[in-house]
């Protein structure tokens, strides 16, 4: 989940809402900084984009495309129901991104028929 290869104007639009309303970013990604479960990944430009602004945000504002990522080795989880529990949990951790980039989509400004 995240924005893979994304267009320049969607990571465009992306940084101009964490500009108009960073409060509700930072709410959408309060998760990050508490857990260690995922990393984010994305490319991120060479030439510094939002110099300004605090790291908790400029860690996501610097990149080219991004996404958290868990990675894990073959394990004794993978064996027993565990790792359904897993995703339920870290998908549960990354809901509150989800619905930050859904509603800063420009499907989401769409009329319902056109979802």
């Amino acid at each position: 989940m995240g924005y893979y290869s994304a267009a320049g104007d969607t990571m465009d639009a992306f940084r101009r809402s964490i500009d108009d309303e960073s409060s509700i970013f930072l709410r959408a990604v309060s998760f990050y900084k508490k857990q260690g479960l995922f990393r984010l990944e994305g490319e991120m430009y060479k030439r510094i984009l939002g110099d300004s602004k605090p790291e908790d945000i400029r860690e996501w504002y610097q990149r080219r495309s991004f996404s958290p990522v868990h990675e894990s080795g073959i394990d004794g989880l993978l064996f027993f129901p565990g790792p359904v529990d897993e995703l339920i949990a870290g998908f549960d951790m990354l809901k509150p991104l989800y619905r930050y980039l859904w509603s800063i989509s420009p499907a989401a400004k769409r009329p319902d028929s056109l979802r």
